[in-house]
């Protein structure tokens, strides 16, 4: 809603994204450094929600995920965010498609949830299985 809401950004804007997304890139070995650059892509895609209210809703979700993503990270195998999903909305924003750009968001942020929400179910069973066999 905050990106259907935004105006398309402009030149400027499109380079900070772009910029972003090239320094996530580059970063899959610092989990930490890859969050702060993924939250503040999505910060900079948002700038121009005139719902502040809105993005004031959505700051504490984020930061309420961060643990999870970061644990994910970590335990991931080295495995970074992706940045593809990023570059759909991006290409999107620049061929001056709202509407596209936020399915596209749409479609990233309901694939990333179901990814994590996959990864903790099952780190929550091994970590079942590893209780059980040690009461034995």
């Amino acid at each position: 809603l905050a990106l259907r809401l935004a105006p398309l950004p402009d030149v400027a804007a499109l380079a900070t994204l772009d910029d972003l997304l090239r320094q996530l890139d580059e970063t899959r070995a610092d989990p930490d450094r890859q969050l702060d650059l993924n939250e503040a892509w999505h910060r900079a895609l948002l700038a121009g929600c005139p719902n502040r209210r809105l993005l004031e809703r959505l700051a504490p979700l984020r930061r309420s995920l961060r643990r999870y993503v970061a644990r994910f990270l970590r335990r991931g195998g080295g495995r970074g965010l992706a940045t593809g999903g990023p570059r759909q909305v991006l290409a999107a924003l620049r061929a001056g498609d709202r509407g596209l750009a936020a399915a596209r968001l749409d479609d990233l942020l309901a694939s990333g949830s179901s990814e994590l929400a996959g990864w903790l179910a099952r780190g929550d069973q091994a970590a079942d299985l590893e209780r059980s066999s040690g009461s034995r």
